[in-house]
């Protein structure tokens, strides 16, 4: 019985590599699946709930799955879960491709423009955002010029390097994101 159970075990394990695998070749072919592009957000989903009678797949375990895929697949488990996250890249891919603006139609032109109309709002944001950084921390450097006390200067190079910081990670994406600061030497006046 317990035979059985491994060779069903394995067909199926079988039946999901080839479908992933058929997936990231032709993804167009799967994005109305909307049970399969559901399964594959998830190892849960893909493994212990999707069954497919007609490619012979059946709900699995993921226990089950690690320890068949460790024996037939090289690279076992992590391989076989990065196939399914590849599936799914591949099918969000070719959706996000069918949503992007047309510029041939007037409604494709339309997104188009409301797209790059958001954009622009959105880095008139972040120039003000940086503008009113700049500003302070311009204020905050002639302060650190005119003290005369290494140390308070230290000091206050520092806190002004972290309020610039923490400014810049008040914009959005990607222009939110921290600074490499190991190239950032505080200000010493000689």
């Amino acid at each position: 019985m317990a035979d059985e159970r491994n060779k069903a075990s394995e067909a199926t394990v079988k039946a999901l590599r080839k479908l992933l695998l058929q997936i990231c070749k032709t993804p167009e072919k799967y994005r109305s699946d909307k049970a399969l592009t559901k399964a594959l957000k998830s190892q849960g989903g893909l493994y212990a709930i999707y069954e497919n009678e007609e490619l012979g797949i059946k709900s699995t375990s993921i226990n089950t799955v690690k320890r068949v895929t460790a024996e037939i697949i090289s690279g076992g488990f992590e391989e076989f879960d990065k196939l399914r996250i590849s599936a799914r890249q591949s099918i969000e891919e070719v959706v996000k491709k069918d949503e992007a603006p047309n510029k041939r139609t007037r409604a494709g032109l339309a997104k188009l423009v409301k797209q790059q109309e958001d954009d622009i709002e959105d880095l008139r944001k972040v120039n003000f955002a940086l503008l009113q950084t700049i500003t302070e921390i311009s204020g905050d450097i002639k302060t650190i010029a005119k003290t005369r006390s290494e140390s308070v200067r230290l000091d206050k190079s520092q806190q002004t390097i972290k309020k610039m910081m923490a400014m810049l990670t008040m914009n959005s994406e990607p222009f939110n994101e921290m600074l490499d600061q190991s190239n950032i030497t505080p200000f010493r006046a000689k």
